[in-house]
């Protein structure tokens, strides 16, 4: 009897392993989400119920609500395996985020690190335990030797097995902005690239073959950054050995709007081992995270604030998704 339950448990458990090949990844800035809360260590106090913003709990329940509505809407009738995320303040938003009635019913964890990003904003993620077992992760803060007042976001990376045991390294980013012009700022997202790349290699040298970068680089997928130093471009080739897939999509779209012209800031980079296994992918640009755009003709991101004033809206910016095929 005790053999013909582990047989049948034995069953129940490859049945599992062979039911799922394609795993939903996802990454979304989700526009300063901040608690609350006064954190004397950062720099939050405009994201406070004092502040000149008027942040409250009831608005700061309701972005939670919105962000987990739109991880479903984007994914059908199974959530995403992982979502990273950009503008986070703490661990905190992630932990109120999971337990939001959206995800509640799922075993959602997260990863997240503090960085010395002065304005208090990090990068982090959550995975389903149900589709991906975390093996390992790590910050990897960004230092600018020229610069060395400089402070801003890590690179999260975490290692993951799926159900059919393929690892998977990924890379979450939010790279310096441009604020105080593209030119003036770009040493500091070249520098990111290098971060990146060097890590890459270092998997590489390793053996480690299924890589993915996502995250807002606040830089397109032609610009120096990305195609020159972290070597992504359109196909695999001698200059490129990473894939940007943000290059195949419509060029007259993208994640972010600014001054009425569309770019794909937030993107997704895969190894070429990856290349077989890419099912759908691209930027859900639903009805519902769109707004006419007063200034420029067309649409644009339905961001939470326009300015000083509440929008009531989602983010400045759009998800972006890949589907991938694992064992």
């Amino acid at each position: 009897m005790k053999k013909h339950y582990f047989l049948l448990a034995l069953a129940l458990f490859c049945t599992q392993l062979k039911g799922q090949d394609s795993y939903r990844f996802a990454f979304y800035n989700v526009e300063n989400l901040f608690h609350p809360s006064d954190d004397s260590l950062v720099n939050d106090e405009e994201f406070t119920p004092e502040g000149i913003k008027g942040w409250s709990f009831y608005r700061y329940y309701q972005k939670l609500n919105k962000i987990a509505k739109v991880c479903l809407a984007m994914s059908g009738n199974k959530v995403p395996a992982l979502m990273g995320m950009a503008e986070l303040e703490s661990e905190l938003v992630l932990e109120d985020l999971i337990k939001t009635e959206v995800f509640a019913k799922y075993k959602y964890q997260f990863v997240h690190y503090n960085s010395p990003d002065r304005r208090g904003i990090d990068v982090g993620l959550i995975y389903d335990k149900d589709q991906l077992k975390l093996i390992y992760s790590q910050a990897f803060p960004l230092f600018i030797a020229s610069d060395s007042a400089f402070r801003s976001r890590d690179v999260l990376f975490s290692q993951f097995v799926s159900l059919g045991g393929d690892s998977l390294d990924v890379f979450i980013c939010h790279w310096p902005s441009r604020y105080g012009g593209q030119e003036a700022s770009e040493y500091k997202r070249l520098a990111a690239a290098e971060l990146v790349r060097g890590k890459v290699d270092s998997l590489q040298a390793q053996g480690r073959k299924n890589i993915l970068i996502m995250g807002d680089l606040n830089d397109e997928p032609t610009n120096k950054s990305v195609q020159e130093i972290l070597k992504a471009g359109k196909e695999i080739g001698e200059s490129s050995d990473l894939k940007n897939l943000m290059l195949s999509l419509d060029a007259a779209e993208g994640s972010h709007r600014y001054k009425g012209q569309w770019a794909y800031l937030d993107q997704l980079i895969i190894s070429k081992e990856l290349i077989d296994k890419v099912g759908e992918f691209g930027c859900f640009r639903a009805p519902f995270l769109l707004e006419e755009d007063n200034r420029y003709p067309g649409m644009q991101p339905y961001r939470t604030y326009l300015g000083m004033r509440y929008n009531e809206g989602f983010s400045d910016h759009l998800p972006i998704y890949i589907d991938l095929k694992l064992n």
